[in-house]
């Protein structure tokens, strides 16, 4: 696959890798390149690529020249990648840009994109697709890496309304459906490509607002103001502003917060049994409870429960995972926690567990398991091993069934 880009700097992939090294044996092929991509779709008159390529040349030839330029590109291009080479047609009187099977031209695909979200009204799941896609697309301004052509500048300022439009539109759709974290990632996302536009940088900071991140707002206020001088007069500073005059004017004190980070801690809910998670918070957690247990010189017990049998029933095997895991959680205690390690196995970290309870707690789960699927094929094995607080090393403490 080949990926010309445009946006935020000119370069060409070829299946992941740069091809810049090899088009840059011809800038003037590449400046050919650009003027062509930027007419996609027009058969550019030989006469006024002569005016853009020499416009201040005297030559006696200007047409061989031109076609010594067309002639190494394509050689050029055909060392880079065949079908890029073809993107190079010739045309009556003139040459023109094609963009062949296998070949993405960004900007092609931010405009398609860009025309499809004008004027949407509801953000379905195939916009919200569309958006995310332009937004990637939109890597930076029109060549920047450069010093962008005068020819080239209508093009870039047209291009830059068009992203901080879209942006705008993304931005209201989202505050219409309340997803202010998604708000936050666009407008972080924009101003990666966008960073010195004080709107963008108010309306992260009306973001953070609504998402009660206060520190968080407070400095890209400050920044904001930084940047427009304090001259802004929109809705959105007048908000911001609003804002802020409200927390510096508030009166509440460091036990203030304490009371309220109390209160919202011990109002949660708190549901008895094991804590179900992912591989990566299972491996938190038992980083976590190490340190609490290395101060005591208690164990952590570590145990993996698979499913034998149903390896050629794979929905059966699922609702069965499924059914085991229910079983595990209500049968283990709090403040032990288990994960879904692959397609037949769950892992289980039991902090202050000896072996002889591993044994027990392998038995009670055994049991919730047969009383559930009474009728099963399957059976279950189990593997603990001991992890030693000291850091002696583990000790397997049973063998598998």
């Amino acid at each position: 696959m080949i990926h010309v880009k445009l946006l935020g700097g000119f370069h060409v992939d070829v299946d992941g890798r740069s091809a810049d090294q090899i088009l840059e044996k011809s800038p003037k092929g590449i400046l050919l390149m650009q003027y062509l991509m930027l007419h996609q779709g027009e058969s550019v008159p030989a006469r006024r690529l002569m005016e853009i390529m020499w416009p201040n040349d005297t030559s006696t030839s200007p047409e061989g020249a031109l076609k010594t330029l067309i002639s190494r590109m394509r050689t050029i291009l055909s060392q880079v990648h065949p079908a890029l080479s073809g993107c190079l047609a010739t045309a009556r009187g003139g040459y023109r840009w094609e963009t062949q099977s296998g070949v993405t031209v960004d900007l092609e695909e931010f405009e398609k994109l860009a025309a499809r979200l004008e004027g949407v009204e509801e953000l379905t799941g195939e916009n919200r697709h569309m958006f995310r896609g332009a937004l990637q697309l939109f890597a930076g301004e029109l060549l920047q890496d450069q010093d962008c052509p005068e020819w080239a500048r209508p093009r870039a300022d047209k291009v830059r309304l068009s992203y901080l439009t879209m942006v705008e539109d993304y931005l209201h759709l989202l505050e219409q459906e309340g997803d202010v974290q998604e708000m936050i990632s666009v407008c972080r996302t924009a101003l990666d490509a966008q960073p010195f536009n004080d709107g963008l940088h108010l309306r992260l900071t009306e973001a953070l607002m609504s998402a009660r991140r206060d520190q968080e707002a407070l400095r890209q206020y400050q920044h904001a103001s930084n940047l427009t001088g304090g001259s802004s007069h929109n809705r959105h500073d007048e908000n911001v502003r609003e804002y802020y005059a409200q927390l510096m004017r508030s009166e509440q004190t460091i036990n203030d917060t304490l009371d309220d980070l109390y209160s919202s801690l011990v109002d949660d809910v708190d549901t008895a049994g094991a804590l179900v998670c992912d591989s990566h918070i299972f491996r938190e957690m038992y980083h976590l409870q190490k340190r609490c247990l290395e101060r005591l010189g208690a164990d952590i017990l570590l145990g993996v429960v698979m499913v034998a049998g149903l390896e050629d029933q794979p929905l059966q095997l699922d609702r069965t995972m499924t059914g085991l895991m229910d079983v595990m959680r209500s049968n283990l205690r709090r403040g032990d926690t288990v994960t879904r390690q692959n397609v037949n196995q769950i892992a289980m970290l039991l902090p202050m567990a000896s072996e002889a309870q591993g044994q027990m707690i392998l038995e009670r789960i055994k049991r919730g398991f047969y009383q559930q699927f009474p009728n099963s094929d399957c059976r279950l094995a189990c593997r603990f091993a001991l992890l030693n607080a000291a850091r002696r090393p583990a000790q397997v403490v049973n063998k598998p069934e």
